[in-house]
This record gives structure tokens, C-alpha cells and sequence, in this order.
């Protein structure tokens, strides 16, 4: 993921670092084996399905990069940073884990080889491919007019969220193509800075009522589940192409990008948060982590679940973002070093020159 500088606007990366604990704590509840179902009609069973708002997380990370992006160039040592930071938390848990628990399931195994493409953190594997596709997209956008910018960003919006949320059809959107679109219309609002959310009480009137919507329908579930089983575990309204979600994270970006923060600790910590993903949420640790460590099932039905569930994400999320901290300080910047040096080498290579670029020309 693109290096966050001190330079950037703060705002944005405090928005990042928020989106990455929704995550986390979404995390809490999901890998953390807390069955809804299980868990008496109350305060508890609605938080439990606030832990949904983790797909709220990914919306803002990759309207995020769209709304930066779009006006961007793709760097190849940009990539090779993503690469480099899943093959090595993935290969170092997994020696980790070999050492403490022994071999893992053939399955598990070859995927912690192969992170990024038997799909590890399904996340990681979509954010490269949007990468590469991104100068293409890029280009897509600059070139049409706003109408048909704005044409082709609804378009998406009724296929692929708002359809989708009212009656379950999805119109086949899996996770790159709802990436894709969160990524347009970051970048959509990066292009066209006056639009609708532009006016910051539109923006916290769009906020408020996605918010109280996204809670509405979380009670009004847990109600009718009582009678109607179609209704249990859950809200239509938390999924990751749910118009209130993709609503909220747009509303939200608007108005964290309106803010005037400036602060180096803010970048320093948001410059992290992909590091606190791939440590977290990796496919070895995390029922070892959330189950076995923090033993969230204990408290699925506690008056103390949410005191739980907030200490013991903010515990984990400071330890990774420590972890990453240290790799970036003590591992990343000799490699990147060493990239530095190996990148115009291969630019001057015979193979770069007689193949690369003579098919650029």
C-alpha cells in the first residue's frame, strides 16, 4: 500500500487509522467465533451487529486510495511495498506457528506460501489487482465527461449496492468489482469536489441517517427474527455494497477531508494500519488470537462485552501497529534501499530495453 508521507493531509490519515480499528473490532466478533444466534435480544446483539461496520472499514480504505489515486501515478516500488509486507508477516507467522503448534493443514500451508495469490487476505489480492488496473481506470475517467462520469458511477450504484441491498440479488459483484467501485467514486469526489456531499451539513446529514438506518435495520431484524427465521443473524443493511455503508464512507471522507489536522504521530500510526491488517487478521493467528488468547465467547452475553471488545481491540491494534513500526524502521527501509539501488539496473538491462519499453513504443 502507497507509503503515507508527513505531508499528507492528516485528516484523511486519521480517517484511515479509524477505519482500520472498525475493522479490527468487526474482526472481534467474526473470527472470534460469537454466534448471534446464541445471544439474547438486547444491547449485546445489536453490537454484535455493529461488528459489521468493519465492511464500512473497507469502503473508506479504498475510496481512500481512489480519491488520491485518480490524480496519481501507480510506482512499481509502490507495489512491490504491498508485496513485500504480506510474503513477510505471511512466511514469519507461519514460522511462528510451525515452531509453537507444528506443520498447519496442506491447505493452510500452501496458502501462507502463496499469500497473495490463493488469496490470503482476499483485501491484499484485490488492492494489487486494482493497482495494476488503476492506470487504465485513471485514464477512463480523465477523458470522460463528468456526466458520464457520474452516469457510470449511479449505474454501478443501482447494480451493484442498491439493488443488492433491498433484495438480496447481487448481479454477480464479488470483491473486485465493489473495490472497483468504491474506488471510482473516491475518485469521483476527488474530480468533482463540488457536489452533493460538498457542503459539509450534507455530508453529517448523510452520516446521521446512514448511521441510524444501519441501526434500524439491526433492531427491526432482531425482531423479526423472533417469528421469521429469514431474518436471523443479521442486517442486509452492513454488507460491504450496502448503499448506507457506501454512503457513510463517502459522506465521512468528505468531511474528514474539510478538517485542518497536522500531526506526524497521525501519519506515523496511519502509515501502519496495513501492517495491523496483516498481522490481525492473517489465517493462521486469528482464531489462535481472538479465541484462544482473548476468548471473545466468553462475553458474548456479558454486561462487560463491549468494555471487552473495545480494550481488547485497541490492545491489539497498538501491538500491531508497534510491530509494523519496528518492520518498516528495521526491515523495510534496508530492502527498499536495496530496491533503490537493483530498480535502475533492470531499467538499463538489455531485457528492459529490448522488450519493456520497445513494446511501449
Amino acid at each position: 500500500m502507497a507509503e503515507v508521507k508527513n505531508n499528507r493531509n492528516s485528516s484523511i490519515e486519521l480517517l484511515r487509522i479509524i477505519a482500520m480499528f472498525m475493522i479490527v473490532i468487526s474482526h472481534y466478533f467474526f473470527h472470534g467465533g460469537v454466534d448471534i444466534d446464541s445471544v439474547s435480544l438486547g444491547f449485546n446483539r445489536v453490537l454484535i451487529q455493529w461488528g459489521g461496520l468493519g465492511n464500512l472499514g473497507v469502503v473508506i480504505f479504498v475510496a481512500i486510495t481512489g480519491y488520491f489515486m485518480c490524480t496519481g501515478t501507480l510506482k512499481a516500488k509502490s507495489l512491490f511495498r504491498t508485496a513485500f509486507s504480506s510474503w513477510f508477516y505471511s512466511y514469519v507467522i507461519l514460522a511462528v506457528i510451525i515452531i509453537v503448534y507444528g506443520v498447519p493443514e496442506i491447505k493452510s500451508f500452501i496458502r501462507a506460501l502463496l499469500p497473495i495469490t490463493l488469496g490470503e487476505h482476499w483485501f491484499v489480492t484485490v488492492y494489487i489487482a486494482l493497482m495494476l488496473f488503476s492506470p487504465f481506470i485513471n485514464k477512463l475517467i480523465s477523458v470522460i465527461t463528468r456526466r458520464q462520469f457520474a452516469v457510470l458511477s449511479c449505474t454501478m450504484l443501482i447494480l451493484w449496492a442498491v439493488v443488492p441491498t433491498f433484495t438480496k440479488m447481487s448481479f454477480y459483484s464479488r470483491e473486485f468489482t465493489q473495490c472497483l467501485m468504491f474506488y471510482l467514486l473516491g475518485a469521483y469526489l476527488r474530480m468533482y469536489p463540488d457536489n452533493f456531499l460538498s457542503r459539509k451539513h450534507n455530508a453529517v446529514l448523510v452520516t446521521v441517517l446512514s448511521f441510524a438506518l444501519m441501526m434500524l435495520s439491526a433492531v427491526v431484524c432482531d425482531i423479526l427474527s423472533q417469528n421469521f427465521g429469514i431474518f436471523s443473524g443479521g442486517s442486509y443493511w452492513y454488507a460491504r455494497n450496502s448503499v448506507f455503508v457506501i454512503a457513510a464512507a463517502l459522506s465521512l471522507l468528505v468531511i474528514f477531508t474539510k478538517l485542518n489536522i497536522k500531526s506526524k504521530a497521525v501519519n506515523t500510526i496511519a502509515s501502519c494500519t496495513f501492517g495491523v491488517y496483516l498481522i490481525h487478521d492473517n489465517q493462521l493467528l486469528r482464531t489462535i488470537l481472538w479465541q484462544d488468547v482473548l476468548h471473545t465467547t466468553d462475553y458474548a452475553d456479558s454486561p462487560f462485552m463491549i468494555v471487552h471488545m473495545l480494550v481488547c481491540s485497541l490492545i491489539v491494534f497498538a501491538l500491531c501497529a508497534v510491530v509494523e513500526f519496528l518492520r518498516k524502521t528495521l526491515i523495510e527501509k534496508p530492502v527498499l534501499r536495496l530496491y533503490d539501488i537493483a530498480e535502475p539496473k533492470v531499467k538499463s538491462s538489455a531485457l528492459y530495453n529490448n522488450f519493456i519499453m520497445k513494446e511501449k513504443k
